[in-house]
């Protein structure tokens, strides 16, 4: 092989390579740009507003003078809704 065809095939491959490095970078920065407007409050439907809701809500339960197994039966719901919540989001995205 003389320099020429070492060159081409030195440039072809760092192109290459270089052109799957965007494309995961870009992939990666969607997806990410998506679960990060989640974990931001944006008025009511947002992961960071329900965890939100549930904390005064457990804060507001524990002033109430409810019993502790009830509040804790009470967040577990509300927890696994949340959770089922998030997978189901999640799911979607890909």
């Amino acid at each position: 092989m003389t320099i020429q065809d070492w060159l081409g095939l030195t440039l072809t491959s760092l192109t290459i390579l270089t052109i799957i490095g965007v494309a995961v970078r870009w992939i990666v920065r969607h997806y990410l740009k998506d679960v990060l407007h989640e974990l931001k409050p944006n008025g009511g439907s947002s992961i960071k507003d329900q965890v939100n809701r549930l904390e005064k809500e457990i804060l507001s339960l524990k002033k109430e003078g409810v019993q502790v197994k009830e509040t804790h039966r009470r967040l577990d719901e509300k927890l696994s809704h949340l959770t089922d919540l998030f997978i189901e989001y999640v799911s979607r995205q890909k």
